[in-house]
């Protein structure tokens, strides 16, 4: 009887690790085993693949788009700055950055509720101290000759 016990569990053991291997090994998710010293001591085939491309990661190439973003950010941001300032609206060049950043972490990583540009006006407002018309007048000058910019480009690429 004890070794019919252990058979069983035995058994069960094995169809539960096949179970699992399987699900293991077709997840679409990417999942990486360490050990206590952080070493990677087994990867399912979609790690395998994610790990693959950062690997064949053309570096030169990443750093040089993230720098030419950064610099696109800060003109744009300055451009921003300028618009406020024809309103006689103030901001430092560091905090208009800091906005611009703000509102496309608003816009990109937490897409839908408020934008990053209702709350770029609201936190203009509370810092300015002054109203949200004066704001969103500034805001929206800042905003129309984006869209203008885009429209131009638009038309001269046809």
């Amino acid at each position: 009887k004890k070794t019919q016990d252990l058979e069983d569990k035995v058994e069960a053991l094995k169809k539960s690790e096949e179970k699992y291997r399987t699900l293991f090994e077709t997840m679409t998710q990417g999942v990486i085993y360490r050990d206590s010293k952080g070493r990677i001591t087994s990867m399912n085939p979609a790690a395998e693949k994610i790990m693959g491309y950062i690997r064949n990661i053309e570096w030169p190439y990443l750093l040089a788009s993230l720098l030419l973003l950064n610099v696109a950010q800060f003109f744009s941001a300055m451009r921003m700055r300028y618009y406020f300032a024809r309103h006689g609206l103030a901001l430092r060049a560091r905090f208009a950055l800091a906005l611009y950043y703000v509102g496309m972490f608003y816009n990109l990583i937490l897409p839908g509720g408020i934008g990053g540009d209702g709350y770029n006006v609201y936190l203009l407002k509370k810092i300015l101290h002054c109203s949200y018309l004066r704001v969103l007048s500034a805001y929206s000058h800042f905003c129309t000759s984006c869209a203008s910019s885009c429209f131009l480009a638009l038309i001269a690429k046809h």
